[in-house]
């Protein structure tokens, strides 16, 4: 079975939900839906959601919005509950361009954008998978691609030594992620069709999580970044 966004009407430049008729921007609890199926989460409320045909855009303002147990978990999401194995993609396209000054709490680390695939169970234990960028030593880094498991608000793992940015090429990477049982094997693309698998690892996560997209901006600038292509197929 495989599982897409579905479109729904813009109103004066304003998304709304088709079955609730909320603007997506005012989501004020993870029970409100998008386009019928999807949780919207924005804690903050100040984040803009857009979806034109198959195509999400999610703005983030020049605040952190974060999805770390210190720096905070106010990363605006789109979610759906999945049970059992599973395998979710996603085309991710930005600038990723972040500002050159940190936002997070006391300046800690680096300024960072980051975008992709969020399998969450909860604020204790959920998994990002990401196309990033951040500023250090006046040079753009990037995991290649970020990932980075959260176990007990610890974190576990896994993300490679950062490296040059243009480990990423244009303004485009597909992300895959395939569950079955408690190993994740995490895949990436740069062009849609060769693919290249990351690496395969173990999670502690239970049967039913919640799987969709995030946004993460730690910098002074906005992040805009447009979801393409998403899917989830379960057996």
């Amino acid at each position: 079975m495989k599982i897409k966004l579905v479109a729904v009407p813009t109103i004066q430049g304003v998304l709304f939900a088709a079955a609730f008729l909320a603007p997506l921007n005012a989501a004020e609890d993870p029970k409100q839906t998008f386009a019928g199926w999807m949780s919207v989460i924005d804690p903050d409320k100040d984040c803009e959601f857009h979806l034109t045909g198959d195509k999400l855009n999610i703005t983030v303002p020049a605040k952190n919005h974060n999805l770390h147990p210190v720096r905070g978990l106010n990363a605006p999401r789109v979610l759906k509950k999945v049970s059992g194995d599973f395998t979710v993609q996603v085309k991710v396209t930005s600038d990723f361009a972040p500002g050159k000054l940190s936002t997070k709490p006391q300046g800690q680390g680096q300024p960072f954008v980051g975008a992709g695939i969020l399998i969450w169970q909860s604020e204790e234990n959920y998994l990002r998978i990401e196309r990033n960028a951040f500023w250090a030593n006046e040079s753009l880094y990037c995991f290649p691609p970020g990932i980075e498991y959260w176990h007990n608000r610890k974190y576990s793992g896994f993300n490679e030594n950062p490296t040059d940015a243009t480990y990423f090429v244009g303004r485009s990477t597909r992300l895959k992620a395939r569950r079955r049982g408690p190993n994740v094997t995490v895949s990436i693309s740069h062009d849609g069709k060769e693919w290249h698998e990351v690496k395969t690892f173990q999670v502690e996560m239970a049967d039913e999580v919640s799987v969709g997209v995030a946004a993460v901006n730690s910098s002074d600038a906005p992040f805009s970044v447009d979801f393409e292509e998403f899917t989830i197929e379960t057996k």
